[in-house]
């Protein structure tokens, strides 16, 4: 299967399916070369789930497949907002630095406050 478009193969496999019947006469060899010539992207959840019938199989695929098409749009949409991106973590980066200096100074001062105290007593 190439690309995302399950119901194609899902449709194809069917008609293949009629024009060798014994290839897929035990429902389980059936399922089992359905989820064979699903995309490697959502093959092995398929076959994690091991779904005993070939609509189990199909509606699975479906569902799998729609979520994947939901990640790449998010992933384009982040992409396109510049996040992911190597100057978007480095910037990152450079706030969590700043975070942890600010953090440690505060300490720092707390500690020359207490101290302080500690001696005037």
């Amino acid at each position: 299967m190439k690309g995302s478009d399950v119901t194609t193969y899902t449709t194809r496999f069917h008609e293949l399916a009629k024009l060798v019947p014994h290839l897929v006469t035990p429902e389980q060899n059936r399922v089992d070369r359905y989820v064979w010539g699903l995309s490697p992207v959502i093959r092995g959840n398929v076959t994690a789930t091991d779904p005993k019938t070939l609509q189990e199989a199909v509606n699975l695929a479906n569902r799998l497949t729609d979520n994947t098409k939901i990640i790449h749009v998010l992933v384009e949409l982040n992409r396109f907002r510049g996040r992911g991106t190597e100057k978007y973590e480095k910037r990152r980066e450079n706030v969590k630095n700043a975070q942890v200096q600010y953090s440690s100074y505060l300490a720092f001062a707390s500690f020359q406050i207490w101290r302080r105290q500690i001696r005037q007593r």
